[in-house]
Formats: structure tokens, sequence, C-alpha cells
């Protein structure tokens, strides 16, 4: 073999090794547990969920009736999905840089989740989508809030708020685009898009969105030294952007609302 065949064959291997590294990457890391939480594989194999957690491209991420769960994606990008909640990262993809191949394909199959979005969609929002149903979801820097209502099965009881996609959104921009038409959803504004219905800006925001799931960092502080080694460390769970309303005389806050919990482990 010529050394000018077996160079190429070197970078044709190089290259399909980078690119099956690439495929196997881990797009997200699960950063906070509560309650039963699980991941479907694409393979349709499913494991418990726990913090530290790699999530891969095309896993579900299911959550209970008083579950949740927090994921911080490659592109620094956050989402805290809410209880009875099925999301599916169908295509993630961020390779450091904004270069037009980053990409982000997310399917809600029931439930909600809130996203503060990375560097996915900040420059071209058609790189942001959420399926939702028979719509769709996009961003443009976006503190939003995604959430499917199902129909209610014979027999079941109804539903919580009629069916279809509904998106709030705190900060920034999204848009709800369906087989009837588009909407923009502005700060403090709810879109929804029905089975039969344009998509619309709903003038009060359903029950549902009474809360904000908070986007919760945890932050490490020094103890002061005694007769026995203290490890202190304080969570904090902070809604960075402001809540729409719920009602039609209740206005939206102005400031951000802190809960701070501090918890303290002592070895001795």
């Amino acid at each position: 073999m010529s050394p000018i065949c077996a160079v190429r064959r070197f970078a044709v291997f190089a290259v399909a090794v980078l690119f099956a590294c690439d495929a196997l990457a881990a797009i997200g890391t699960v950063q906070f547990v509560y309650g039963e939480v699980r991941i479907r594989d694409a393979a349709g194999t499913v494991r418990a969920a726990k913090k530290g957690d790699a999530i891969n491209e095309g896993e579900a991420i299911l959550t209970g009736s008083v579950a949740s769960a927090q994921l911080k994606m490659s592109d620094g990008g956050i989402l805290a999905i809410r209880p009875e909640t099925e999301l599916k990262l169908d295509i993630y993809r961020y390779f450091g840089k904004q270069d037009g191949t980053e990409n982000a394909v997310m399917s809600l199959v029931r439930g909600g989740f809130r996203a503060i979005t990375g560097f996915i969609g900040q420059s071209n929002r058609n790189n942001y989508q959420i399926k939702a149903g028979t719509a769709t979801i996009g961003i443009r820097g976006t503190d939003h809030e995604p959430f499917v209502v199902l129909p209610a099965l014979p027999g079941a009881p109804p539903p919580i708020a009629p069916p279809g996609a509904y998106d709030k959104v705190n900060v920034g921009e999204a848009y709800i685009s369906g087989p009837l038409g588009t909407v923009n959803v502005g700060p403090n504004q709810v879109g929804y898009a029905g089975p039969s219905a344009p998509p619309a800006i709903l003038p009060v925001a359903p029950a549902f969105f009474k809360v904000t799931p908070p986007i919760r960092t945890a932050v490490a502080t020094p103890a002061t030294a005694t007769s026995a080694t203290t490890t202190s460390t304080t969570t904090a769970e902070v809604r960075e952007s402001a809540i729409v309303e719920n009602t039609a005389t209740l206005a939206a806050p102005t400031t951000a609302a802190v809960d701070t919990t501090t918890t303290t482990t002592t070895t001795t």
C-alpha cells in the first residue's frame, strides 16, 4: 500500500471515530431529582434517574405525579421538568460554537417544563424547536414554560384545561405554530394552540402555570471551625424572572422571588 493511500485510509478512520464520539457524547446532566424520575433510552430501556447521570440524545425524561427534575444541557441551557411529564430529547447538538450546526428538537408528549435556553437558538431561532402534539414551539433567547394537555381517556376525569399546547414566556420571545397559523408570545403572555382553532394569546393564564418551576443552584459556603469538621451547603431555589398573572386581576410581580433553604451536614 502506498503512503498516500495509507494516509487517506487513516483520515477516513479518524473522521469516522470523531463522528462516533460525537454521537455517544452526553448532551446533558441530571442536576437534581425529586421523587420518581426515570430515563428511557432510544432502545426503550428504562432506568431510574440519579443526580449526576448523563443524558444522551434520543432519551426521554419521565416524571411521576409528585416528581420533578432539573437538567443542565451541553449548550448551557437549563430544563426544569414538572410532575407527570414525558419529554423526549430527539436532537440536541452543540459543539462549542454557534456555527449553524447547533440544533435542538424536543418532543413534549405530556406535562410541562421550564426552559432557560442556552446557545442553541440564540442566533437562529429555527435551530430550536419543541414538538407539542400538532403544534411547534420555537424561541429566541427565552425563559419559557411549554405545557401539553392531553384529551381525557374514556372513563377518566376531565383534563385540567382544554387539550392542546401551551407556552408561557417569562423573558424573551417565543411562538406557537400549528396547521391553522402562528402566534408570537411575549413576556408575561401565554400562547395556546388547540386541535381545532388558530393559535392565540390567552387573556388569563391557566391554573397549572400558577407556580413557576424554580431553577435550583447549589452554593457551597465555608463553615466556622469547631471541634468537629462541619460542611455547610446552601441550596437556593431561584425564580430568575417574572411570573405571569394567573387571574384577570392579579398583576405579575416585577421583581424576582428567591426561596432559599439551608442544609447542614456534620461529620464527627
